[in-house]
């Protein structure tokens, strides 16, 4: 991919929340500089505390419907193609769905057994201290 390709594909949410001056301090910078700061920027993103899986996935996502948008040719068989992993991505997020409410149950009733224990511990032992 060509710098300039990236460029396009990055800038918006690059310029995300920045004031008209930033905006037009980075357009009037040269190509190779606005790549340097937009690559600059990924890196800090990808490598910051606060990146999520979840955030990667959607910085993947809304790349792909950047290429997608300003593709020029895609065969029907391949559209189909992104058709089947755009279900399969669906069907994904229910599963992952599932199973943090799966675990989120697991661990509540974990917490649930240790609470009960501890009422359990307490009620026999009324002279015992809390800790």
């Amino acid at each position: 991919m060509k710098k300039e390709e990236s460029i396009k594909m990055f800038q918006d949410a690059y310029l995300e929340g920045k004031g008209e001056q930033a905006r037009a301090a980075f357009f009037a910078k040269s190509v190779a500089k606005q790549y340097s700061c937009i690559m600059a920027w990924r890196h800090r993103m990808r490598h910051s505390n606060k990146t999520t899986d979840g955030s990667e996935i959607i910085d993947h996502l809304r790349m792909a419907r950047r290429r997608l948008n300003g593709a020029t040719e895609i065969t029907e068989q391949e559209l189909r193609t992104v058709d089947n992993e755009l279900a399969a991505l669906r069907d994904g997020v229910e599963v992952f769905r599932t199973n943090r409410k799966a675990r989120e149950i697991e661990e509540l009733e974990q917490q649930q057994a240790q609470i009960l224990q501890r009422l359990r511990m307490l009620k026999e032992n009324p002279d015992q201290e809390m800790h």
